[in-house]
């Protein structure tokens, strides 16, 4: 069982049934004509805490989805949803509930992007500890940040995640596929084109690839650091299986895998001693900062709108939601490239008709209404 899965039981066995049975109804609510009062009430104790598995308020969403892991569960069940309607939408009062919830609730804070700095300063400190811990640190730093990751498919991010595997990887020298378990390490370490596979992973389509060529520099580049990691995967007892963000602490240890912990304390540390030169704080940079950030990259680098979605895999607009026009790389020069191409000539359009004369007689008359007493 899946730890979503886990948690919707948690919420069906300890949350629903408990509001039950205060209430004195059986759990599918068979006896009542409507039973959205019911599940009215449930979202409400849950948003204010007395229902919430971490008994606190919650704000709305994550209080929809106690509402939708019941209504989901009633499905597996065999049975109708109740928080449906009679043509299958979600009923209008849960609806109009869950709105007022969410105006409630503090604008939601949006992922703070980082500039490329802090990952160079962050891996040249972990190559200086030189573990292999801190050296699979820094290949999945740079995987991440080239291929717009999210949390859970470069490291275990508990819940949902889908980490790419070793055979998920494929290197090309020119038009020469290479082998990554049979290709040399020096072979490999020349490819010049590397592609990830995508199988479970969010929003991607199964078996599409998307790939990166070389950087130009050897220190910060996604062929590089996928080469580096499959060789040591594989130099450890690897097989296609394996997660690219595993590493064995010893060579006769078992293979662990890095957590999404171990990247955010990484960058809280380069926020912390280089933030205020980039007005960024700890508490403003996490796990899920590689996305935006490499996001930004290719927004502030001029790469369209078309190729940054489908290099992240965004299936809609939402990836303006990790591009901040707040950085001072777009921002610049817009006041000054706004008034250059505020200065154009318009098309040639009809010619408007030349007013009234009020000293022709033939005029109509204009009528000025009386005041608007009641303004």
């Amino acid at each position: 069982m899946g730890s979503k899965s886990r948690r919707d039981a948690r919420i069906w066995n300890e949350k629903w049934k408990t509001l039950c049975h205060s209430l004195g109804l059986d759990v599918y609510l068979s006896q009542l004509k409507d039973p959205v009062p019911v599940l009215q009430v449930f979202l409400r104790r849950v948003r204010d805490g007395r229902l919430a598995l971490q008994g606190h308020k919650v704000y709305a969403r994550s209080a929809e989805e106690y509402l939708r892991a019941v209504g989901q569960t009633f499905t597996r069940l065999g049975r109708s949803d109740p928080r449906l309607n009679s043509v299958g939408q979600i009923d209008f009062r849960i609806q109009r509930q869950l709105k007022f919830y969410k105006k409630e609730d503090p604008p939601p804070s949006r992922l703070q992007p980082m500039p490329v700095e802090f990952l160079h300063r962050a891996s040249a400190y972990l190559r200086r500890l030189d573990t292999p811990q801190s050296l699979a640190i820094v290949n999945l730093i740079w995987i991440a940040f080239f291929f717009l990751m999210r949390p859970g498919e470069f490291c275990d991010a508990g819940r949902d995640s889908h980490p790419f595997k070793m055979d998920d990887v494929t290197f090309h020298a020119g038009n020469t596929k290479l082998d990554n378990f049979r290709s040399s390490e020096a072979a490999l370490r020349s490819a010049t084109f590397a592609t990830l596979t995508f199988t479970t992973q969010k929003s991607g389509v199964r078996g599409e690839k998307v790939g990166h060529g070389r950087s130009g520099t050897s220190l910060a580049c996604a062929v590089t650091a996928l080469a580096d990691q499959v060789i040591r995967l594989r130099s450890q007892g690897a097989t296609a299986k394996t997660p690219l963000c595993s590493y064995k602490p010893t060579p006769m240890s078992p293979f662990l895998t890095l957590r999404s912990k171990h990247f955010t304390d990484v960058l809280r540390v380069q926020a912390l001693l280089h933030g205020g030169s980039y007005n960024i704080t700890p508490s403003q940079v996490s796990v899920g900062a590689f996305r935006t950030t490499g996001a930004m990259a290719l927004f502030n680098a001029g790469v369209d709108s078309t190729r940054i979605r489908l290099l992240g895999r965004w299936n809609s607009w939402a990836m303006l939601r990790y591009l901040h026009v707040q950085s001072n790389t777009q921002m610049a020069s817009f006041a000054h490239r706004m008034l250059s191409g505020g200065s154009f000539t318009s098309l040639a359009c009809n010619t408007p008709p030349e007013p009234e004369n009020p000293e022709n007689p033939e005029a109509p008359p204009v009528i000025v209404p009386d005041a608007d007493p009641y303004t």
